[in-house]
């Protein structure tokens, strides 16, 4: 009975050995994490990539800090700056060129990534890498939706008058919004981000609930609009 036991224990322990063996993809790295499907995030000397389940380095060891990933998306970092992004499959995205400073939400939603620089705000798309913009503020995307304020014209640059738009994830391009006939785009005053697929807009001083699924508008507030708050 002792000696069935023992020869359990030993096979036993060669398994877990050889589990462990498969695990430690070398033991060089500093440090090593997973990304679930076979893909890994690995450091050495202070320097982050991603390894492949055959240990192929498909994002080499050449960045700060590798952001937790979002959409399967990950932010790459140098110098205290994110100078781009990484699928989980090793599809890096470089926008140092750029000068790209993050936003108040440092992740992707619903596809992009909003961003700014000395020329305005962007929002980068996951997919491709490319960018829309350059707008006077850009909210990120929230229920595959985003508000943006832009100049009604070159002379509002000046003047400090904008116009709001909403921006479609699906499309990016601007939504089709359903003011009814007394309202239209230049109306808009303040967009808020979207909740359920409803959001606040302020119609000439006018507070409204408006509906994405239903395209309807229903007041809230028969008050001004303050614009100092």
């Amino acid at each position: 009975m002792r000696k069935i036991l023992l020869s359990i224990i030993l096979i036993s322990s060669m398994c877990a050995y050889d589990q462990v063996a498969k695990w430690v993809i070398h033991p060089s790295y500093d440090h090593i994490r997973m990304l679930g499907d076979g893909y890994y995030i690995v450091s050495q000397n202070n320097k982050y990539g991603i390894l492949d389940a055959t240990e192929k380095e498909i994002v080499p060891l050449q960045y700060d800090s590798i952001s937790p990933f979002n959409s399967h998306m990950g932010l790459l970092f140098n110098d205290g700056k994110c100078i781009g992004y990484t699928s989980d499959k090793g599809e890096v995205h470089d926008f140092s060129a750029h000068q790209y400073k993050l936003g108040s939400m440092s992740r992707f939603s619903d596809g992009y990534l909003a961003v700014y620089n000395a020329t305005g705000y962007w929002y980068v798309r996951a997919e491709d890498g490319s960018a829309i913009g350059p707008y006077a503020y850009a909210s990120p995307f929230c229920e595959g939706y985003a508000w943006v304020r832009a100049p009604k014209s070159m002379k509002h640059i000046l003047d400090g008058g904008y116009t709001y738009d909403i921006l479609d994830a699906k499309t990016g391009k601007s939504a089709e919004l359903n003011l009814g006939e007394d309202y239209d785009q230049e109306d808009i005053d303040f967009i808020s981000s979207s909740s359920n697929g409803r959001c606040i807009i302020v119609l000439k001083k006018r507070f409204y609930e408006y509906n994405y699924r239903t395209e309807t508008l229903m007041p809230l507030s028969t008050d001004d609009y303050d614009d100092n708050t």
